[in-house]
């Protein structure tokens, strides 16, 4: 065994002793987070950033009392969220959720942004309570070959409102002078949209 050689043998042993001394390990590289049949996950390489969606969901209308259905043009009103984190993996906790709101119908409803109220819970004696999302921005657009008006109102809500949302058994969402509810499966897909949140450390 040349000197060299055995240089080099020793300086590996000693390199490894030094690991176990100091107690370091090697740590894997966390794994990307990857879409599924209710969540998008798209990674911009050219930004460096990757941006988690909820897939669209249709909120279904809710009517009350003093509220009939013809003082509001037909529509649907779709909800989606999304959040975006530095790189492929996350490394720190995501503080606001973009929250936007889509609206199909005859004609236009809205016309103007909206205050999103959510009211969590509502038969549950002791726990039924509302919080506000804050108020949307406004944009239309208007229509081309088809009589179908679409308006989309957007806003950012602190990530810790999402959690309360999804904690709870039930959700119901005042949408400026309207109230729509969550399916127990749609409910169930933002739980999912939930989970990709990165954990507060």
């Amino acid at each position: 065994m040349t000197f060299l050689t055995r240089l080099s043998v020793c300086l590996s042993i000693l390199a490894g002793l030094t690991a176990v001394i100091s107690g370091q390990t090697p740590t894997p590289a966390a794994t990307p987070q990857r879409s599924t049949s209710k969540v998008t996950v798209k990674y911009d390489k050219s930004k460096d950033t990757t941006t988690v969606t909820l897939k669209p969901v249709t909120l279904t209308r809710v009517y009350q009392e003093k509220q009939r259905s013809q003082d509001f043009p037909l529509h649907q009103l779709q909800f989606e969220a999304s959040f975006r984190y530095k790189g492929q993996t996350p490394t720190e906790a995501v503080e606001e959720v973009t929250i936007r709101f889509n609206s199909l119908g005859s004609n236009y409803v809205f016309l103007r942004n909206q205050e999103v109220i959510v009211a969590i819970d509502r038969l549950i004696t002791g726990k039924d309570r509302a919080f506000s999302l804050g108020m949307t921005n406004y944009k239309s657009i208007s229509p081309k070959f088809n009589s179908v008006y679409e308006e989309i109102m957007e806003l950012n809500a602190p990530a810790d409102a999402l959690v309360k949302l999804t904690n709870a058994e039930t959700v119901d969402i005042y949408f400026g002078p309207l109230m729509y509810g969550l399916t127990k499966k749609q409910h169930e897909a933002v739980k999912e949209f939930r989970s990709f949140l990165p954990a507060k450390k």
